[in-house]
C-alpha cells in the first residue's frame, strides 16, 4: 500500500487504464502577490486602539508583517485598508487546531468594537 502520493503514483502500473495513461507528477510552488499596509493607516491605528481597549490597556500591540498568505492581500484591489488578527491558538491547520476560547470572545468583542469606533467616525 502506497504511503504517499508520490508511491501512489508510482504504482500506477498496476492499473491496466493507468499503464496506458501513465499520470505525471508536476510540483507547483505556491505564490501570491504581496501586501504591505502602512502601520500608521488611521484603519489599523483603530484597530489597534479597539485591541488594546478591549484586551487591556497594560498590554503592547503592535502590528508586524508575516510571511505567509493572508486574504488582506486583496485589500489593495479595493481601496480599502486591511489587518488580520484573531485568537490564540496551536496547530493551525490540523487535526487538532484550537483556539483558546477567553481569546476568540475577546478576538469577537474587539472586532465588533473596531466596527463601532471606524464607522463612528467623520469621514472626509
Amino acid at each position: 500500500m502506497a504511503t504517499n502520493m508520490k508511491e501512489a503514483i508510482e504504482t500506477a502500473e498496476q492499473d491496466e487504464w493507468l499503464r496506458e495513461h501513465p499520470p505525471e507528477i508536476q510540483w507547483l510552488s505556491f505564490r501570491c502577490e504581496p501586501y504591505y499596509q502602512d502601520p500608521a493607516h488611521p484603519f489599523v491605528q483603530t484597530v489597534l486602539s479597539a485591541v488594546k481597549e478591549i484586551v487591556g490597556k497594560d498590554i503592547e500591540v503592535k502590528p508586524r508583517g508575516n510571511t505567509w498568505s493572508e486574504d488582506t492581500r486583496y485589500a489593495q484591489y479595493f481601496g480599502f485598508p486591511a489587518v488580520s488578527f484573531g485568537p490564540r491558538g496551536k496547530n493551525a491547520h490540523g487535526l487538532d487546531e484550537y483556539v483558546a476560547l477567553d481569546s476568540l470572545i475577546l478576538t469577537t468583542k474587539a472586532l465588533a468594537y473596531t466596527t463601532l469606533k471606524w464607522c463612528s467616525q467623520d469621514k472626509e
